[in-house]
C-alpha cells in the first residue's frame, strides 16, 4: 500500500463504517426487530416500527 492510499482508508472509513451502521439500524427496524444502541453512557432501545419510510439502499 501506498501511503496515499492509506492516507484515504483513515480518511475514508469513519465516514463508510458511520452510513453502514445507519443503514444496519433502520434495516433492522424495518424487518421488525428492535434495536439496542447507547445514547450518553444509558442504554436505550428503539420499539419495532408499525411503518416505516422508504429508503435507498446503496
Amino acid at each position: 500500500m501506498t501511503e496515499e492510499s492509506i492516507r484515504y482508508l483513515k480518511e475514508n472509513i469513519p465516514i463508510l463504517a458511520n452510513a453502514a451502521v445507519k443503514q444496519a439500524y433502520w434495516q433492522a427496524l424495518a424487518t421488525g426487530s428492535n434495536v439496542l444502541f447507547c445514547e450518553n453512557d444509558l442504554m436505550a432501545r428503539s420499539v419495532k416500527l408499525s411503518w416505516y419510510p422508504p429508503i435507498q439502499l446503496i
